[in-house]
């Protein structure tokens, strides 16, 4: 069956780079948290790209910039047929986050493509900087 109420899932976990390698583990769970019931394969595969990109990016940038260590929080709920997953850390924030849909002129370079691959494949992409947190949202209607 498929969870369509509001009711949301949620997790932290330390923003700190050893996290990143705890991601996968973290996306499985959410899945399998939400019961999002048959979904598109290629839908699911680049709504976890999505995830990853998003998630890496606050575990590895989203410290507070005072050096206090605060958890990353990442939520997700379907509002209907729409899948929300939320990513908050303590970070610096995104700056010129409008900008970010374009891809970098280099792109073999290591880094700069992973906001600019969210925009492509989320309709909906929201940036909330409300101190002391940053919050970024996926929405994205299921596809089945």
């Amino acid at each position: 069956t498929t969870n369509t109420g509001m009711t949301p899932w949620s997790v932290e976990v330390p923003a700190h780079p050893d996290s990143v390698g705890k991601l996968a583990a973290v996306w499985k769970e959410l899945v399998g948290g939400l019961s999002l019931g048959e979904v598109d394969a290629q839908w699911l595969f680049e709504m976890e790209l999505c995830f990853m990109e998003v998630a890496t990016n606050a575990v590895e940038h989203g410290a507070p910039p005072d050096g206090v260590q605060e958890p990353i929080e990442i939520s997700a709920q379907l509002d209907g047929e729409v899948l929300e997953v939320s990513v908050c850390d303590a970070g610096p924030g995104i700056p010129d986050f409008e900008s970010r849909g374009d891809l970098p002129d280099d792109l073999l370079a290591e880094s700069g493509r992973g906001l600019a691959i969210v925009h492509q494949l989320i309709p909906d992409v929201r940036y909330d900087k409300a101190e002391p947190k940053n919050r970024l949202t996926l929405r994205r209607p299921l596809k089945r």
